[in-house]
C-alpha cells in the first residue's frame, strides 16, 4: 500500500495568531507537493481563549476527528505532545498497523519528566525533537524502543533569502509572540535604555505584552506589524541590520534561521536551540547572562560595530550552512515515514 500520512496538530496559524504553528503549515504544503497528495492534515487553529473556551474547542476538535477512523493511514504524525495525541492512540486501536510519530516542539518535551506522560509517549514509534536542548528528555523514550530523531521545522528558501537590498531601514527587528518566554519583556526594557531617536526598531508579532510595549516605549519610535505574511517578514528581515532574539526557552527558534537565510546577523540568548544554528562571533552575538542590561550592552555593541566588520557578519550569514532548509527537512521526514 502506498504510504498515506495523517498529520495532527493542535497549533495552526489563525487570524488571531498568524505565526503560531506556521511551520506545521509550511511542512504540510511542502510534503503535499513531494508526496503527490499522500498526506492529509487535521488541525486546530490557535486563538486567544479562556479555560472554558479551550475546553469547548478541544471537545469539538475531538468530535471532528471521528471521520478519520474510516480512512486508512500508514503513519499518523502528531505535532506537539498535547491532548490531541490521544486521537493518534485512539486511531491506532482501530488500525493497529499504523505507526505514530511525535514531533516535540518548544516546552512540551518537559512533560516526559512525568511517568504517565512518558508511558503514553512510549506507544509512539518515532519521537522527533527540534533542538538539542530537548535531547535529554526525548532520549528517555529509547528504553521503550522508540526511535529518536532530531529534525528542525525547516526554513522555506523560496521565501527567506538574501534580497540584496542596499538600504537598511531598521537597526533592530524582533519577530515573535509577545510573551515572557520569548524574552519580549527583556527586549522592551533594553530598547527603553536607548535615547529616543537613537535607534530604529521594527517589531513583528502580537500577544499579551503589547500593552507593556506601548507603555514602556512611549516616546520611542518603532514600527509595529501584527498580521503580516511570511514574505513580508522576509522583506522586513532584509531591511534590518540585526535580529534580536532574547528567548528564555525556545527549543529551536525559527526566527534565527530565517534571519540568517536573509543575511541578517543575530543578537540572541545563549540557549541550546540558538547555538544549534549560529556561528558565534561570525554571524551572531550571544548574550550568555540574559537580562535587559546585558542585552542593551550587546545591542549598543552592534550599533558601534565598524561597517567593514558588520559586512563580515552579514556575508557569514549569506554563506552559512543550509541544512535547515524546508526541502531538506521534508526529504528526511519522508524517509522517516517510509521507515516507520
Amino acid at each position: 500500500m502506498k504510504d498515506r500520512v495523517l498529520i495532527i496538530s493542535n497549533m495552526y496559524p489563525s487570524r488571531a495568531k498568524p505565526y503560531s504553528g506556521v511551520f506545521v503549515k509550511n511542512q504540510y504544503y511542502h510534503l503535499l507537493d513531494k508526496m503527490k497528495g499522500g498526506v492529509e492534515i487535521y488541525y486546530m487553529e490557535r486563538s486567544f481563549t479562556n479555560k472554558a473556551g479551550s475546553l469547548v474547542k478541544y471537545v469539538l476538535f475531538f468530535l471532528g476527528f471521528c471521520k478519520f477512523f474510516f480512512k486508512k493511514y500508514t503513519v499518523v504524525h502528531v505535532h506537539y505532545f498535547g491532548p490531541h495525541y490521544f486521537l493518534a492512540l485512539a486511531y491506532k486501536l482501530f488500525h493497529w498497523k499504523c505507526r505514530i510519530i511525535i514531533t516535540f516542539h518548544g516546552g512540551d518535551e518537559t512533560r516526559l519528566d512525568n511517568l504517565l506522560y512518558r508511558w503514553l509517549a512510549s506507544y509512539s514509534d518515532t519521537a522527533i525533537y527540534v533542538g538539542s536542548g530537548q535531547k535529554v528528555y526525548v532520549s528517555s523514550l529509547k528504553k521503550y524502543n522508540v526511535c529518536i530523531k532530531r529534525l528542525p521545522a525547516g526554513i522555506d528558501q523560496a521565501v527567506f533569502f538574501h534580497q540584496g537590498l542596499r538600504e537598511k531601514k531598521y537597526d533592530f527587528i524582533f519577530v515573535g509572540s509577545f510573551y515572557k518566554v520569548k524574552g519580549f519583556d527583556i527586549f522592551v526594557k533594553a530598547v527603553k535604555k536607548f535615547n529616543p531617536g537613537d535607534v530604529k526598531i521594527c517589531i513583528v508579532g502580537s500577544g499579551p505584552l503589547e500593552q507593556q510595549l506601548k507603555e514602556e516605549l512611549c516616546g520611542h519610535s518603532f514600527d509595529l506589524f501584527k498580521d503580516v505574511s511570511q514574505e513580508r517578514i522576509s522583506y522586513l528581515l532584509n531591511k534590518s541590520k540585526w535580529l534580536v532574539f532574547p528567548s528564555r526557552g525556545d527549543s529551536f527558534g525559527l526566527a534565527v534561521s530565517e534571519a540568517l537565510y536573509c543575511g541578517t546577523p543575530v543578537i540572541a540568548s545563549g540557549i541550546l536551540g540558538v547555538k544549534d544554528q549560529v556561528d558565534i562571533g561570525k554571524n551572531s552575538l550571544l548574550v550568555s547572562d540574559l537580562n535587559s542590561v546585558n542585552l542593551f550592552f550587546y545591542m549598543r555593541k552592534a550599533m558601534l560595530m565598524p561597517a567593514h566588520e558588520y559586512e563580515k557578519y552579514k556575508r557569514s550569514c549569506i554563506f552559512s550552512e543550509r541544512t535547515y532548509s524546508l526541502d531538506n527537512v521534508c526529504r528526511e521526514l519522508i524517509n522517516i515515514y517510509k521507515a516507520s
